[in-house]
C-alpha cells in the first residue's frame, strides 16, 4: 500500500476548488478558510484582542492555530478510513521541530464552529 501524502492530496483538492468543483471538498475548503481568518488578519485583528480576563489563553489557542495552519502542522483523522473526521493541529518550539508545545484536536464540526465564532470578533 502506498503511504499517503497529505500535501499533495490537499494541492490536488485544492486545484479542484479553485476549478469551481467544492464537492467532496469541505474539509480541504474548511482549512483554506482557516488560513483566510487566521493567517491574513493577524497584524490588524490578533494583536488588540485585549489582555487579561482569559484572553491570554485564546491568543495563545489562536497563535498556535495559526502556526499550526501556517506551517502544515496538522493530521486528518478518519473514524470510517473513508471521510475526515478529525484534524489535529500541533504546533512547535522555533528551532526545536521535534518538540510539541501545542496539540488540539478538533472534529470537522468543531473547527467550522470555532472559525464561526471566532470570525466574529472581526466583522460583527
Amino acid at each position: 500500500m502506498a503511504a499517503y501524502n497529505c500535501e499533495e492530496d490537499f494541492i490536488t483538492r485544492t486545484r479542484e476548488i479553485v476549478n469551481g468543483n467544492p464537492q467532496g471538498n469541505e474539509v480541504t475548503m474548511l482549512l483554506n478558510c482557516m488560513l483566510g481568518l487566521l493567517v491574513f488578519p493577524q497584524e490588524k485583528y490578533l494583536k488588540p484582542i485585549e489582555k487579561g480576563s482569559g484572553s491570554d489563553e485564546i491568543r495563545d489557542v489562536i497563535r498556535h492555530l495559526r502556526n499550526a495552519v501556517s506551517h502544515g502542522r496538522f493530521d486528518m483523522e478518519s473514524e470510517d478510513g473513508k471521510q475526515i473526521t478529525h484534524i489535529k493541529f500541533y504546533d512547535c518550539p522555533k528551532k526545536k521541530p521535534k518538540e510539541r508545545n501545542f496539540e488540539e484536536k478538533f472534529s470537522v464540526e468543531e473547527l467550522k464552529t470555532f472559525l464561526l465564532e471566532f470570525s466574529k470578533s472581526y466583522v460583527k
